[in-house]
């Protein structure tokens, strides 16, 4: 007999929690060791291996009868009693050997490095399963032998990856007034194919004191002042592991023969190729150039850091989607776009002793212009939440606009004399949100890169979903200060940032009004009605056949914040007490942290819902 209570129930999870158990174990071991000698003066010759070592096992059962408290089924789970076990397994071994060499000729400074490395990851994972187990309790989980072959089942899979690179190093300076430093990396990485694993990475940077000219001793409120100018490379393989081949499946499986009816037969296994191969896939490159100077003023009081830096990083990986049709499994990763950031950051600090009060302070300020200049084939990619397209920045939001809400039939009426929603029309109504008509289809003989015409075309669809909002803040900033009273100190940490929007997903849940099973915001009180006339908020209505609910503006925030992140207060012992029991320090703090967030966002927390506000008390000393 069935039981099932409908789509809008919630589960019993309090009555199910008897007939499921699910147990989890993680191990992690991670360290670090080395050797250095010094044969000469000035020379060291260092060896280092890290290692880290990860392991997650994990086990599910389910009896028969937790169907019972499933809304939707409200019978014996049709698998029987079931079986799950997962092991996943990584290792990241890294070994590194390093020369390096100092020394000094009067005023002539060189410091030499010179390193190579080698890193290799694997990852395992395996996984089996069984139905129709017939077990009773979880104690006998694991008795393997007695299940029938038909209903078990067997998944293994082992993925690995090597780097290897090589870098060089060079470094001086003169009488500490003009520096110069020369790196050169060269990386080889398994990821890629042949021909495209390795990538050369040089940088150049120097530097001009020039507080120490004669020209500029006269100066007494500037102690320090120096100008730097820097470019450089750097690459990044982070994609999947052998993304550039086509990996063989052995998964699939196909009948063989017939038994009378269509497609049975003797089961026999196959493989496929499932991946669609990039062989010419190779290194995303970073190139950063970069223009600014160092500060110190009245006695070393106030420091100030400004610079201008400009980043362009080619050969982004990133996967693309294409036509289901081609039968390929992953979509295939390539180098896809090129991204331009530029902007400025600013470091101001102060520190200053005032008899017993020591006060230290730092101000930080950046500005990030993000935009896309380059894209593979120039052809959007991505969804709502991450589209990327030329001329806008990287993973922006995009979506629909709202025109408003319809207030009257008639204006229902008009609306569609001139106008279509097509697949969505049938039923608007006073109370619906109607969205506005920015572009239409790309016109004839244009372009393949045009895939669209600005311009309303009387017609709401793909073609009219535009850029609402970009998830790269425009600018950051940060302010940590400290102070010290005797045997107190304070200090605290905030940090914000602005010029960023955030699709506000409690609301999107929480205000649709198109679904069951789901509990809905309170402001959905204040929603249309024909006593209600609302220019913010649509009617209610089941099925959303309107589509008022769609990715538009309407989901969209302000996503700046002013948060507190961080503060302690502590209190230092001190006194002949302790120096008689031998302790050098002792030290009673109260730590916090994420003390408020100020922001316009409406939902929980425009940086992370799930962010805690923590308080721990401490007490430290050493012998």
């Amino acid at each position: 007999e069935s039981f099932c209570y409908g789509n809008s129930t919630r589960n019993n999870f309090l009555g199910s929690a008897d007939y499921n158990w699910d147990e989890r174990e993680l191990m992690r071991n991670l360290g670090s060791l080395y050797a250095e000698i010094t044969p000469l003066a000035g020379l060291r010759l260092r060896g280092t291996m890290s290692f880290d070592i990860y392991r997650n096992f994990n086990e599910r059962f389910t009896l028969e009868d937790a169907g019972y408290f499933d809304p939707q089924r409200g019978t014996p789970n049709p698998e029987g009693t079931t079986y799950r076990t997962r092991s996943n397994e990584n290792r990241n071994i890294v070994l590194e050997f390093l020369i390096g060499y100092q020394k000094s000729f009067g005023n002539h400074n060189i410091d030499v490095i010179v390193n190579a490395m080698d890193q290799k990851m694997q990852w395992n994972n395996q996984q089996a399963s069984a139905d129709q187990t017939g077990l009773l309790d979880w104690d006998q989980r694991r008795i393997e032998e007695g299940w029938p072959p038909d209903t078990k089942g067997l998944f293994y899979e082992r993925s690995r990856f090597g780097l290897i690179g090589y870098m060089g190093r060079a470094s001086y300076n003169y009488n500490s007034k003009y520096y110069l430093d020369v790196t050169v990396r060269r990386d080889g990485t398994s990821r890629f194919g042949p021909g495209y694993k390795w990538g050369t990475f040089p940088s150049v940077g120097a530097a001009w004191r020039l507080s120490s000219e004669s020209f500029m001793s006269g100066m007494s409120w500037l102690n320090d002042l120096k100008l730097r100018v820097g470019w450089g490379q750097t690459g990044n393989q982070e994609t999947r592991d052998f993304a550039y081949l086509s990996l063989v499946n052995f998964n699939p499986k196909y009948a063989l023969g017939s038994s009378g009816l269509p497609g049975e037969g003797v089961i026999v296994p196959a493989i496929a190729l499932g991946d669609f191969p990039v062989v010419d896939m190779s290194w995303e490159t970073v190139t950063t150039q970069n223009i600014g100077f160092d500060a110190l003023f009245w006695n070393n009081k106030i420091s100030l850091t400004t610079e201008y830096y400009f980043r362009e990083t080619e050969g982004i990986l990133q996967s693309i989607q294409i036509p289901k049709v081609i039968g390929a499994l992953n979509n295939p990763v390539v180098n896809l776009a090129t991204v331009q950031n530029k902007g400025f950051e600013f470091v101001l600090g102060y520190n200053e002793q005032i008899g017993d009060l020591g006060i230290s302070a730092n101000f930080n300020f950046t500005t990030v212009d993000n935009k896309v200049t380059r894209l593979y084939q120039n052809i959007p990619q991505g969804g709502e939440s991450n589209r990327i397209e030329v001329g806008y920045p990287i993973n922006f939001i995009r979506g629909y606009k709202v025109g408003g809400i319809f207030q009257s039939q008639e204006e229902v009426d008009t609306w569609l004399e001139n106008n279509s929603d097509p697949g969505l029309e049938n039923q608007k109504a006073p109370g619906d949100i109607y969205f506005q008509d920015i572009y239409g289809p790309p016109a004839e003989g244009a372009d393949p890169e045009d895939y669209r015409t600005l311009g309303a075309d009387s017609v709401v669809n793909i073609y009219d979903q535009v850029y609402i909002g970009k998830q790269i803040p425009g600018y950051f900033y940060g302010l940590n200060m400290a102070l010290n009273y005797k045997k107190f100190d304070l200090s605290f940490n905030f940090r914000g940032l602005g010029d960023v929007q955030a699709i506000n997903g409690v609301r999107r849940s929480g205000e649709q009004m198109g679904t069951g099973g789901v509990n809905y915001l309170a402001a959905v009180r204040d929603r249309w009605t024909s006593d209600n006339p609302s220019t913010t908020m649509p009617r209610a209505i089941s099925s959303d056949p309107s589509g008022n609910n769609r990715m538009s503006d309407r989901w969209v925030e302000d996503a700046g914040f002013l948060r507190l992140q961080n503060a302690q207060l502590g209190y230092n012992f001190s006194g002949p007490a302790i120096d008689k029991a031998g302790i050098s320090n002792m030290r009673l703090f109260l730590s916090m942290s994420n003390l408020f967030v100020l922001s316009p966002y409406t939902g929980l927390d425009p940086e992370n819902d799930t962010t805690p506000m923590t308080f721990v008390v401490g007490f430290n000393f050493g012998l």
